[in-house]
């Protein structure tokens, strides 16, 4: 039995300010859509879809994109896609699908290019500028705990980054994803909704994709009995792999054994917020999760205030502590 699992999202690469969102790799050199005169992209496609968003959400007087969530575009085009596909005589055409999977790819693959050489070049021994809560937060899970698995969202070297930033060597990591840094990187770039994806566009499904492989992932949320996530936002797909598990929590209570703790670690109050937004929207009842587990919620913008952030952060290092001895007396 794996006393602690710990997920990492893209928040905790952001908090070691690593430049590893859409949103940095939009505004570099390595961005493949290159701009246009206007009127030139009239043709539905994928890339176009890509150039239109970024173009109306550039900020004009600095000339960046502001936001972007390229697999939320992806999702929200396959399912116009999907509707074309359904409706009376609709089909996609073999252009379009041959062009928007070659966009597809060459997406990944600038992203990889623009991870292995603006970020990788980041992660070395003895990185300075790291929040100090994030080391605490890292310690009270490593010094304090045992049998920790850990899986990555992100496409950076998690275990890299582990080492050398946390001193915690040879950690037990599983990329969902893939990873970038890797001699023959596929990383894995899409949705999972099956049903927003027509028959003719299945590779925009991550499942497809080379560098979706088999994991462990709900077996280890299963068997633990705490579960920390760093970094999620819980929305676009993040979800679909997580709400069978908080699912389960409510339906397979039983009150002869002890409630599961889960810990979420964001940014501050509204992304807490936006987090319980979307357990509702999946159908997932944090009244419930409340109830039938122990589910904590902690704003790491508050860490470091010498107020309630800091009181919170103490009161997890004192959890992972308990449930150490829990642990060892287990075993023993």
């Amino acid at each position: 039995m794996n006393n602690t699992t710990l997920i990492i999202g893209n928040g905790f690469d952001l908090a070691l300010k690593l430049k590893t969102s859409y949103r940095d790799f939009v505004n570099s050199d390595y961005w493949p859509i290159t701009p246009t005169p206007a009127n030139v992209h009239r043709e539905r496609c994928l890339q176009n879809e890509v150039h239109m968003f970024t173009q109306e959400h550039i900020d004009h007087k600095s000339g960046e994109v502001q936001w972007i969530d390229i697999e939320g575009i992806i999702k929200d085009y396959a399912l116009c896609r999907k509707e074309e596909e359904n409706s009376p005589n609709g089909r996609v055409s073999e252009e379009i699908i041959k062009k928007d999977k070659m966009f597809l790819d060459t997406l990944k693959a600038s992203f990889t290019k623009y991870l292995s050489s603006n970020v990788k070049v980041l992660i070395q021994p003895g990185m300075k500028g790291i929040s100090q809560h994030l080391i605490d937060v890292i310690k009270a899970i490593y010094e304090k705990d045992c049998a920790t698995v850990i899986y990555s969202f992100n496409y950076t070297d998690t275990g890299s980054i582990f080492s050398h930033y946390f001193n915690w060597m040879n950690p037990k990591v599983t990329h969902i994803h893939g990873r970038a840094f890797t001699k023959n990187p596929d990383i894995v770039l899409g949705v999972n909704d099956r049903n927003a994806v027509p028959k003719s566009q299945r590779y925009f499904l991550k499942a497809h994709q080379d560098g979706f492989k088999s994991n462990n992932l709900f077996e280890d949320l299963k068997t633990s009995d705490t579960v920390i996530f760093y970094g999620l936002s819980f929305g676009g797909n993040d979800m679909d792999y997580f709400d069978k598990y908080f699912k389960s929590i409510m339906t397979e209570y039983n009150s002869n054994i002890p409630k599961k703790t889960i810990c979420i670690f964001t940014k501050d109050t509204n992304s807490v917020s936006a987090i319980k937004s979307f357990f509702e929207d999946a159908d997932v009842s944090i009244r419930d999760l409340y109830l039938y587990s122990d589910l904590r919620f902690y704003a790491t913008d508050k860490f470091g205030d010498n107020g309630d952030g800091d009181a919170e952060l103490k009161s997890f290092e004192k959890l992972m502590v308990r449930k150490k001895q829990y642990y060892i007396s287990d075993i023993l």
